[in-house]
């Protein structure tokens, strides 16, 4: 991280990520972003960690693809309550051993994942990490008066999930070098 200096790396990502909503009145590369709040419905917020070689492994994955991910993971709790994601924050610990490429890299995959779902970049963090890299993203979304929540459900509801029940543990589990049957 010494050998980056932020404002820098600021400057550089504005032009990775998506341009501001309507409703970002301030976005990245200030002290706080400055968000225009809806009428009539309900913030939602919810952050989402990711470690190297606990949540990702760089041997099986790009940085840019763990960008992607990390989005992904983070405005699915949002989707998961019936809301829209809107705005999102990025707080990144950057190792040593990081070239300035893996860095904008990492943005490209966070600014893909951005326009996919709509999102403004607001702002955020980098720090030096001592071992390895460490993504934490801030979603805000919003949502009509009715939020679903987890103890919402009530017998007779419909369930719904998206892919495979268990696919992700089978591909966690077969790059790990486990049951090859996967």
């Amino acid at each position: 991280m010494a050998k980056f200096r932020e404002s820098d790396l600021i400057r550089q990502w504005q032009t990775r990520v998506p341009i501001p909503r309507p409703d970002t009145v301030v976005g990245i590369g200030d002290d706080a972003a400055v968000l225009e709040p809806q009428s009539g419905g309900r913030l939602l917020v919810s952050t989402d960690m990711m470690v190297e070689n606990v949540h990702f492994s760089l041997g099986w994955m790009t940085i840019r693809e763990v960008g992607f991910k990390a989005v992904s993971a983070a405005v699915s709790d949002i989707a998961a309550m019936g809301g829209e994601p809107r705005h999102i924050l990025a707080s990144v610990g950057i190792p040593a051993s990081a070239r300035l490429e893996d860095a904008n890299a990492l943005y490209d995959g966070i600014g893909e994942a951005c326009r996919l779902y709509g999102l403004d970049m607001v702002g955020g963090d980098t720090v030096a990490s001592p071992a390895g890299w460490v993504i934490d993203m801030v979603v805000l979304g919003s949502a009509t008066d009715r939020v679903l929540t987890r103890g919402g459900g009530r017998p007779g509801d419909v369930v719904a999930v998206t892919g495979y029940l268990g696919g992700a543990a089978a591909g966690l589990d077969w790059l790990r070098g486990g049951d090859k049957r996967w």
